[in-house]
């Protein structure tokens, strides 16, 4: 999904992309056949901000290192740290600055790892308060939600 945010002075270039985990036994869909043209999408739209749904460490490390003028907040869902999906929110540092970020569980307990009211497993939100470098701030929020 891509969104263009406008207001009479600027335009943001906002997408939301579910990476989807790297699975071995996605044959011909496998990450290491798709990560290419997910780059290539993300260039093409010259992106300022990009929340990522299912990335796994290492294709959160990999998008890091391709996209060198970008960083990115957000942690692993099944320890607070690497292990598990991520929604990970990446930002061209260069245009950004993160003023506040952080991840909860979305459950009745936000601030540790859980699992919440009907979910087979834990599900996160990873939010970011961006500062344009010498203006104000924005928000972000990523999350990959399933209603049924």
């Amino acid at each position: 999904m891509f969104v263009s945010c406008a207001s009479d002075k600027e335009t943001y270039k906002i997408m939301t992309y579910n990476i989807r985990y790297d699975n071995p036994n996605d044959g011909e869909n496998k990450w290491y056949n798709r990560k290419e043209y997910l780059c290539d999408q993300i260039r093409y739209n010259e992106v300022d901000i990009l929340g990522i749904q299912e990335g796994l460490h290492h294709q959160v490390k990999y998008l890091d290192s391709v996209f060198t003028d970008y960083s990115y907040v957000g942690i692993g869902r099944d320890d607070g740290k690497t292990k598990g999906e991520y929604s990970a929110i990446f930002y061209n540092n260069k245009k950004f600055e993160v003023v506040e970020q952080s991840t909860f569980w979305l459950s009745k307990t936000p601030n540790k790892i859980s699992v919440g009211w009907d979910a087979s497993m834990e599900r996160i939100c990873t939010y970011g308060l961006f500062k344009k470098k010498l203006q104000s701030n924005n928000f972000m929020f990523s999350t990959h939600i399933l209603i049924i």
